[in-house]
C-alpha cells in the first residue's frame, strides 16, 4: 500500500473543534489514527489508478491535512470551507501545495459555474450539513456531467458512536453537536439526484447498517 502524502502536517494548525488534525498527528500505532487514515484510504481506493482528474474540489478542507495527497491526484486543486482561517491554511501549506485554490464558501451555495469540476471529494463532511438536500443539489450543479462525487461518512450506530465519543476525549469533538445529519438522510438526498457507481461499507463490505463507515462514488 502506498504511503499517504501528509507532507507539511507539522506546520498546520487546528481550525475548529471538528478538525481532526490532532488525530492524524498521533503515533503510528494509535488506533484512532489508524481509523482516520483507513477512512481516507477507502476513499482513495475508489479513484482511478492511472490517471489524474482535471479539476478536483475538496469540500471541507479544514486545516489542509489532505491537500497534499489530493492535489497530487489532479491538475487543479480547489477546496472550500466555512471557517475564517483559510489565509492561515494557505500560508501553512506554503510550497507544499503552492497552487491550491482555497475559497471561503458554504457547500449549499458555492461560487462556481455549473459543471466546473470533474471530481468532488467530501470525506466526513456531509454529516455536518443540516440542509443536506440543498448541499447535494449544489454538489450536482458544480459537478460536470459524467464527473465523480466521492463521499465518505460515518454510519450511525452503537459502534461508530462509541468511536466518536472516544474522539471527543482527545479533540473536544461532540458528534451530538457536529453531526445533525445521519447516513440515512445523506443517502436519501444522494439518491434523489445522483446515480451510484460503486459503494463500500467498513468493516462489512456489503452491509451498510451493520458497519461503521460508508464510502462511495456517485455521478450525475
Amino acid at each position: 500500500m502506498n504511503e499517504l502524502n501528509l507532507r507539511g502536517i507539522e506546520r498546520l494548525q487546528k481550525t475548529s473543534d471538528a478538525d481532526g488534525l490532532e488525530l492524524y498527528r498521533m503515533s503510528w500505532w494509535n488506533p484512532l489514527r489508524w481509523i482516520f487514515l483507513k477512512r481516507l484510504r477507502l476513499m482513495l481506493d475508489l479513484f482511478p489508478q492511472r490517471e489524474r482528474f482535471n479539476r478536483l474540489l475538496e469540500i471541507g478542507v479544514g486545516s489542509g491535512v489532505l491537500a497534499p495527497e489530493l492535489s497530487g491526484r489532479c491538475r487543479q486543486y480547489v477546496a472550500i470551507d466555512i471557517h475564517p482561517n483559510l489565509p492561515r491554511v494557505r500560508r501553512a501549506l506554503g510550497d507544499v501545495v503552492p497552487t491550491a485554490g482555497l475559497v471561503n464558501a458554504n457547500v449549499c451555495c458555492m461560487p462556481f459555474a455549473d459543471g466546473s469540476f470533474d471530481a468532488i471529494f467530501a470525506l466526513s463532511v456531509l454529516e455536518h450539513v443540516r440542509e443536506i438536500d440543498d448541499a447535494v443539489s449544489e454538489l450536482g450543479r458544480v459537478l460536470a456531467p459524467g464527473g465523480s462525487l466521492f463521499v465518505g461518512f460515518p454510519i450511525e450506530n452503537f459502534a461508530s458512536n462509541a468511536v466518536l465519543d472516544v474522539v471527543k476525549l482527545f479533540i473536544g469533538f461532540d458528534r451530538k453537536v457536529h453531526h445533525p445529519t445521519n447516513h440515512r438522510q445523506i443517502l436519501s438526498a444522494l439518491k434523489k439526484s445522483m446515480e451510484r457507481v460503486t459503494e463500500r461499507s467498513y468493516p462489512w463490505r456489503n452491509r451498510v447498517e451493520g458497519s461503521m463507515f460508508y464510502v462511495a462514488q456517485w455521478t450525475r
